[in-house]
């Protein structure tokens, strides 16, 4: 088979067309993940008391901030 420059644009257009082509999850794989834990507690010692949890927005992103009574702060 002769590699000529049809062929590369052809193959480097369908290669293009497959990596944009967004992947939708299985239904199994969306159980998985419903079932998964939220949140790993295991490293937490004692009960974490919230002072403040703040929502900010830039554009179209949110963020979210939290603080705890001892100033140990997280952003999500």
């Amino acid at each position: 088979m002769r590699f000529n420059r049809r062929r590369l644009l052809a193959g480097a257009l369908s290669a293009g067309t497959a990596a944009a082509a967004p992947a939708r999850p299985r239904p199994e794989d969306l159980d998985r993940a419903a079932a998964a834990p939220v949140l790993n507690t295991e490293g937490l010692k004692s009960p974490v008391i919230i002072e403040s949890i703040r929502l900010l927005k830039k554009d179209r992103e949110y963020l979210v901030h939290v603080r705890s009574k001892d100033g140990a702060e997280g952003v999500s």
